[in-house]
């Protein structure tokens, strides 16, 4: 389950004024009926621009949505949109990035530990993209509710949406803590707060004051749960914006709110994670033999979990506001060969694997699915080759992409070691 820590403990009792608190039973991803989804995930309201995000281990690359071929990144001066770098400048490697509803971006890095505190993991919140260069950047060493630094490695990083709307109120269901989460007037279309997902890989240090979630000094894998907010103009209200003080700008902060100590915590090796709506989250996992996926809902019960052919791969997780449908996707990989599975929420406790596209004989470094259900597939080869292969949602064959970004990431000379290679991809999608 989800503990929460006291200093955040209002967070913890935010119910929909339209849905109510949920409980612990089976349930989809989707809503009930008479309400619809919105876009959590790929989102890009108001004055972001549509942006393909492509992280290496030592930069991020913003490119226009639909960039094919050999087409430069917005940010012709560097090269890059951002680039990695811990405390005092300490050699960095970005493990994933993700976009939450309105299109700002989070970017996970690990690094050497230069303090001795046990921390080598640091958040990068950058609001959403308005020109050819990334806004000023707010960072936060990774913690769990322990209130200390939360030592290991982050695996991948995702946003979850916390907040439903419902068509039939035509606005945001308000949670009760009003006054703590000011909703500025009028409220934006598909509004609601988004929260930042780590998944962890907690590793003891020897000083017992750094603890997992479970409370424990035990090496195991974990999600730890925070909200950000911009620093910049509030103009929408999303990832915790809160109202604007009377010069129009809020502190630029990353806050933790939870964390889960996840079913198989200390027996398999956890991989990747996709935030859905309503706080829930998929992950999978490796476990001696072939993975699993498992489904999380917003108090950290497990809900669902299905068996998946070879070794857990990266996964993806989108939704679509005026379809009302989600879109989700995994890879697995046997034999140096991987397929990509469509899935779906049950029945019952299950998940239901719907299609599949394949099959890769490069390693797929990192998925994203937009939110009309097309998949962007980050495939890694051979001498630092980097392609971003862009598939409908009818494709089957890893052969006939739609089209395909090349040299994804930017490296004067991606076969000098470090060989380039893609770990993580994310969509602004307006």
């Amino acid at each position: 389950m989800f503990l929460r820590p006291s200093r955040v403990l209002m967070v913890a009792a935010m119910c929909f004024a339209a849905a109510g608190c949920g409980g612990g039973s089976h349930t989809s991803s989707l809503p009930p009926s008479g309400g619809t989804l919105r876009p959590q995930l790929n989102g890009g309201a108001g004055v972001a621009l549509a942006t393909l995000y492509v992280s290496g281990q030592g930069a991020v690359y913003a490119y226009e949505l639909g960039a094919s071929g050999d087409t430069a990144p917005v940010t012709h001066t560097t090269g890059y949109y951002y680039q990695s770098g811990g405390p005092a400048g300490v050699t960095a490697s970005i493990a994933g990035v993700a976009t939450n509803s309105v299109g700002d971006l989070v970017i996970v890095q690990n690094y050497v530990n230069p303090q001795g505190d046990g921390n080598s993991c640091q958040l990068v919140y950058i609001p959403a993209r308005t020109g050819t260069n990334a806004a000023d950047a707010t960072t936060a060493t990774c913690n769990n509710h322990t209130g200390t630094n939360t030592p290991g490695t982050a695996q991948a990083v995702t946003y979850t949406g916390i907040f439903e709307q419902f068509s039939s109120g035509g606005g945001l269901s308000v949670p009760k803590v009003v006054a703590q989460i000011a909703v500025p007037s009028p409220q934006p279309s598909g509004g609601g707060t988004d929260e930042i997902d780590v998944l962890m890989h907690y590793q003891p240090t020897g000083d017992l004051s750094l603890k997992a979630c479970d409370g424990s000094n035990t090496d195991q894998y974990e999600v730890d749960r925070y909200q950000a907010s911009s620093g910049t103009t509030n103009t929408q209200f999303a990832v915790g914006r809160f109202q604007p003080s009377a010069d129009g700008t809020v502190a630029g902060t990353i806050t933790p709110v939870s964390c889960n100590s996840l079913a198989k915590r200390t027996t398999a090796t956890y991989r990747y994670i996709g935030g859905s709506t309503n706080g829930a989250y998929f992950v999978d996992y490796d476990n001696g033999g072939p993975g699993a996926i498992e489904r999380y809902d917003a108090s950290g019960a497990q809900t669902n979990s299905a068996g998946i052919p070879g070794q857990a791969g990266p996964v993806a997780v989108s939704v679509n506001l005026g379809l009302g449908i989600g879109y989700r996707a995994a890879a697995s990989t046997t034999g140096g060969i991987t397929t990509i599975y469509r899935f779906k929420v049950g029945p019952g406790s299950s998940l239901t694997f719907t299609n599949a596209l394949g099959t890769f004989t490069n390693t797929v470094g990192a998925l994203a699915v937009d939110n009309n259900g097309t998949l962007y597939v980050g495939v890694n080869q051979a001498n630092g080759v980097t392609k971003i292969k862009v598939y409908g949602p009818t494709k089957t064959q890893a052969t006939d992409p739609d089209y395909v970004l090349n040299n994804s990431v930017r490296r004067p000379n991606p076969a000098a070691s470090p060989t380039a290679r893609i770990t993580g991809i994310a969509l602004a999608q307006p």
